[in-house]
């Protein structure tokens, strides 16, 4: 759960590392009960509590805001901060400026100007 980029939970979810009453290896902090939803998002380890009933429809339509946006975009800012992570920040930031020249000369980048100055939904092409 925690290697994904966003997290939604139930109000009634618990997490933890059950592993470890198996004999498995669980990952950091066996210590601990199972947390809640709202516990979790504390942390930083859930992005936001969904009831339980519009759990499916909150992540669906996050599914279909992320579907909207530039494919191109949204792949070079996830490898960015990827790489970022690892990087100095010197290194880092330009880095980051390497891949906002590439977006921003990119055909996305010019369907996505044109839409709104059109103001009309962007038809993005990852390209």
């Amino acid at each position: 759960m925690l290697s994904t980029d966003i997290r939604l939970l139930s109000a009634k979810a618990k997490i933890g590392v059950p592993e470890i009453n198996l004999g498995l290896f669980p990952g950091a902090d066996v210590h601990r009960q199972p947390i809640g939803a709202e516990e979790a998002v504390a942390l930083g380890l859930a992005n936001r509590v969904v009831a339980p009933e519009a759990l499916m429809d909150e992540a669906l339509a996050l599914a279909e805001t992320i579907a909207s946006k530039s494919p191109l975009a949204l792949r070079y800012l996830k490898r960015t901060i990827d790489a970022g992570a690892d990087m100095p920040l010197p290194a880092a930031l330009a880095h980051e400026q390497a891949m906002i020249s590439l977006v921003l000369d990119s055909e996305d980048a010019h369907e996505g100007c044109r839409a709104f100055l059109e103001k009309r939904e962007a038809r993005f092409k990852g390209a």
